[in-house]
């Protein structure tokens, strides 16, 4: 399910996700590879069966163990439409960036129900989002182990203390950033209330945050003795809040030519 509110408990109104890939493996004595078993996909319900080949919708791989065994023990793995992303701990369903939520944080007289039970699992050396299940003596539909995943949201933060420019000089924007959230997954670009222009280190016009190096005042900024700068993040529609930082920055109408100057008034 998607934990909109991202607190690892399954509300009532939070929505099923359906289209995650779903892969069991038979979990292996200690030193041994997980073997893959079979594959299917959450319903529009956000629900998924394993039973045996031909009692599921699963694909069930052409080996010995083809149907679920008392007491055997299994890992359960979730994984996105390009499969689980290790490197930033993301996966991508039907056009969402998701993270997995926080595990065993539900509430209530049965809270086993509204938890998440997934965690990082090592699966035949990768990791995926995965929980270890062992069927019992009666063969009942378990459905209390529940993953949920959560929107991975974008995160701005600038430098703390306004800028201060020479008129006659460039700004150089990388000594303003202080943090972004996850720059390989989300779009960032650079935003400007004056009428300078953000360039890259070949000197052409760009607002990409991964090109751009600078930032060239026009002559509306001069004149004003300020501009804003802003450093906004492409965030997932209806699921993640706006993501962006401000920075206002005085620009001395002078040239400083090559003599150092700080900022400060001093002599």
């Amino acid at each position: 399910w998607l934990d909109e509110d991202r607190d690892g408990v399954q509300d009532p109104c939070e929505p099923p996700l359906a289209g995650i890939e779903v892969k069991l493996y038979a979990k292996p004595a200690p030193g041994g590879t997980p073997l893959l078993l079979a594959t299917t996909t959450t319903d529009g319900d956000g629900e998924y069966y394993f039973a045996g080949d031909g009692l599921d919708a699963a694909v069930w791989e052409d080996v010995a163990e083809d149907t679920l065994v008392i007491g055997n023990a299994y890992f359960v793995a979730f994984c996105g439409a390009n499969g689980y992303d290790a490197q930033v701990d993301t996966l991508v369903v039907n056009g969402l960036v998701l993270c997995l939520t926080d595990a065993n944080t539900g509430v209530g007289v049965n809270a086993d129900a509204n938890d998440s039970d997934v965690t990082e699992v090592p699966i035949g050396g990768t990791t995926l989002p995965a929980y270890c299940v062992e069927t019992n003596e009666t063969l009942e539909t378990n459905h209390d182990v529940d993953a949920g995943f959560k929107p991975l949201c974008p995160f701005v933060e600038l430098a703390d203390n306004p800028s201060e420019l020479c008129g006659s000089d460039t700004l150089t924007l990388t000594a303003l950033i202080d943090s972004v959230y996850e720059a390989t997954v989300y779009d960032y670009a650079w935003m400007t209330t004056g009428d300078g222009t953000f360039i890259d280190a070949n000197g052409s016009a760009t607002v990409d945050y991964d090109l751009a190096v600078g930032y060239a005042p026009g002559q509306n900024d001069l004149s004003q003795g300020t501009v804003s700068l802003s450093l906004v993040a492409t965030t997932q529609p209806d699921v993640c809040p706006p993501a962006s930082d401000l920075l206002v920055v005085s620009i001395r109408n002078v040239d400083c030519g090559s003599f150092f100057w700080d900022g400060s008034n001093d002599d």
